[in-house]
């Protein structure tokens, strides 16, 4: 709610308001300006926040194994063999990476207390492209896909008949849960133009006592970089 030029407060989704002296906005910054703002108060139009580059999306798989899996430490990197052409895949020429990179945490080697006595809880990341199009035969295909690779490259033969829960997360998911733009999984890629003092600053100069924090503004991507922009709009 904007009054003489102030944010003076919210209005709900059930049509209720509530009163606020100043007001920090913490969701995507391209959600925030696009939907939640009042138009004349905007820092940009629709089709600026749609021709912005993002940042990568994600494809994660969250499992349960039965059984241990001593191959694997608590943080797990494996790299693609053509490390310009999956780059490529994501940013150039958007597609889902054909030999990608990709993450995979163990977090109950280091706390067993994660995971039931005897099995294992894993976490696996995959960078992909944001704004992908895909259905849930699509999702289970690409997770076979990275599943056997795990099996051959960190030399886990039997992971995917040891999988006793799975569950997908991927751009979509980062859309209608986040709002992000795009469904990245990070927000505004770090450009040069789109950096500093490029990027999106903490408040809006149209609207006094409106603050923005979080990845899509400054300074930028990652959870160390987004707390220095909370303290940014502590200061400002």
């Amino acid at each position: 709610i904007v009054s003489d030029g102030k944010a003076c407060g919210v209005e709900l989704a059930d049509g209720s308001t509530l009163k606020a002296d100043l007001v920090i906005s913490n969701a995507d910054i391209a959600f925030t300006d696009m939907v939640l703002t009042p138009e004349e108060s905007r820092l940009k139009d629709d089709a600026h926040w749609k021709s912005r580059t993002l940042a990568p999306s994600a494809f994660i798989m969250y499992l349960g194994v039965d059984g241990r899996i001593p191959q694997l430490t608590h943080h797990n990197l494996l790299f693609s063999k053509n490390w310009e052409k999956n780059f490529a895949e994501i940013f150039d020429r958007p597609q889902w990476p054909s030999d990608p990179s990709f993450y995979i945490c163990a977090p109950s080697v280091t706390d067993p207390s994660v995971a039931p006595v005897g099995k294992e809880n894993l976490f696996v990341l995959v960078p992909i492209a944001s704004g992908l199009d895909y259905s849930a035969a699509d999702l289970e295909r690409y997770g076979d896909k990275i599943l056997e690779t795990i099996e051959t490259e960190m030399s886990i033969p039997d992971l995917r008949k040891r999988i006793e829960y799975k569950k997908f997360f991927s751009g979509k998911d980062f859309s209608t849960r986040y709002n992000s733009l795009g469904g990245s999984a990070l927000g505004l890629a770090h450009t040069m133009m789109q950096t500093a003092i490029f990027r999106p600053n903490n408040t809006n100069p149209k609207v006094k006592n409106l603050f923005y924090v979080g990845a899509g503004t400054n300074p930028g991507i990652g959870m160390p970089i987004c707390l220095v922009s909370a303290e940014l709009a502590y200061k400002r």
